[in-house]
């Protein structure tokens, strides 16, 4: 795929690519990077896709790969939550488990 090729998909694909990724993620500059990532892979990639199926093939990517960015962050909070709890015991007292309690009742999410 020669530049204007690549930029022809590029103009007329980028506002689909950007949706999806803004649909999946709800918000704006991570859809963005998501969009330039996957037209990244798109330029690298060219002689192995078919163009003839690239509004599938972008659909699916970045569908793809914005689930994967949100599994990703679910699982950093997830760990950051363990990480919290594992802090709890550490010189056998509860005073952190208590400072964590009140700070998430005052802010309505109590325990």
């Amino acid at each position: 795929m020669d530049k204007k090729e690549f930029k022809g998909i590029y103009d007329q694909y980028h506002s689909l690519v950007s949706k999806i990724a803004y649909d999946v993620i709800d918000d704006f500059h991570l859809a963005q990077d998501i969009t330039q990532d996957i037209f990244a892979i798109l330029y690298q990639k060219s002689d192995s896709i078919d163009l003839q199926r690239i509004k599938g093939w972008l659909i699916t990517c970045t569908t793809r790969k914005a689930i994967d960015y949100k599994r990703k962050t679910y699982k950093e909070k997830e760990i950051m939550g363990a990480e919290n709890i594992n802090r709890l015991n550490v010189d056998g007292k509860m005073h952190e488990y208590q400072q964590i309690t009140e700070n998430q009742e005052s802010d309505g999410y109590g325990i």
